[in-house]
């Protein structure tokens, strides 16, 4: 299968490379740096159990005026966007031509609302987001390591399943089995808001923290002063997603499940960290100050996670300015 990735950051190469190593042909946009680096240095990937691969099939696409004339039989079938959310709006933008040909789009990123941007620009495609708790760091530009696993959802935005074409739907199917088969255990979530918030109730708890304090996922653990702020900044998210009537589960704990991946995920620098030590922009915006924003928006005050947001700028000003 032919699978369009674009902006492979972490997670993005993981996913991309995993997929390339089951047998599909993986054609990235990425940054110049990584596409000319990878013409020297195909793609390493590091597993989970410690074993290294050489990724085939994972290239640069050509460029966009050259891929748009590509065969059916040669098109990609599925986009992965994976870039920063921040880079959503830009990259609907530039890849408008690639986009309007590809019937099916899946973001694989943290943040709330990004579907929106999607189905704003794009209000005829076939929308889904990948929500995973897998673990990814980059060893170096070329070199991808599996840091921890943990599970992995699909939820279809829109349009209705029954909705879709027979032709879609063997597409979506084949691309998760392709999933399954490079090793991803996938659930698909009849819930999609609920999948959704819950992934950032856990990147609301974890990234920020573990950016501002420069500690793994397992060294989160070892602090219950800070276990306890990740949960107090948890709860303030939690009765914001009430106020807009998300539909959370009652009877599921948030709080518990963050404190499981941060033990599977033990050895992970968090995205958000990761993003500070390469002196890059946060997604700070999509996560806590998107909590934030609802809360002023409703006249609720959130202290904990306002504090956090402001403590993320101010270090992103350290280094950006």
């Amino acid at each position: 299968m032919r699978i369009l990735l674009i902006g492979p950051g972490s997670i993005g190469v993981l996913f991309g490379g995993k997929l390339a190593l089951a047998g599909n042909r993986i054609l990235i946009y990425a940054r110049p740096h990584f596409s000319t680096i990878l013409k020297e240095h195909p793609l390493k990937l590091t597993d989970i159990i410690n074993k290294e691969h050489v990724v085939p099939n994972f290239e640069k696409a050509p460029p966009i005026p050259e891929l748009i004339k590509l065969s059916p039989q040669e098109f990609p079938k599925i986009c992965l966007i994976t870039t920063k959310s921040y880079d959503l709006e830009s990259v609907c933008r530039e890849y408008q031509p690639v986009l309007n040909k590809i019937p099916i789009i899946g973001l694989i990123q943290n943040g709330i609302g990004n579907e929106e941007i999607i189905e704003n620009n794009y209000p005829n495609s076939i929308i889904f987001r990948i929500i995973t708790s897998h673990g990814a760091m980059r060893e170096n530009i070329s070199h991808i390591i599996h840091t921890g696993i943990g599970n992995t959802s699909i939820c279809q935005i829109k349009p209705p399943y029954e909705n879709i074409s027979a032709e879609n739907k063997q597409i979506i199917k084949e691309f998760t089995d392709n999933l399954q088969y490079a090793g991803f255990e996938l659930k698909l979530n009849k819930n999609p808001l609920e999948a959704i918030w819950r992934k950032a109730l856990t990147n609301i708890g974890i990234n920020a923290i573990g950016a501002l304090t420069q500690l793994t996922n397992g060294e989160l653990l070892k602090s219950e002063s800070l276990l306890n702020l990740i949960r107090k900044t948890i709860n303030e998210a939690i009765l914001i997603a009430n106020k807009l009537q998300i539909p959370l589960d009652p009877s599921f704990d948030y709080v518990q499940n963050t404190l499981e991946v941060l033990k599977n995920t033990a050895t992970n620098k968090n995205s958000m960290l990761q993003d500070v030590l390469r002196k890059k922009k946060t997604e700070i915006e999509f996560l806590n100050e998107k909590i934030v924003n609802y809360g002023k928006k409703m006249h609720i005050p959130t202290p904990i996670n306002k504090t956090l947001s402001q403590l993320i700028h101010g270090l992103e000003n350290s280094y950006i300015l």
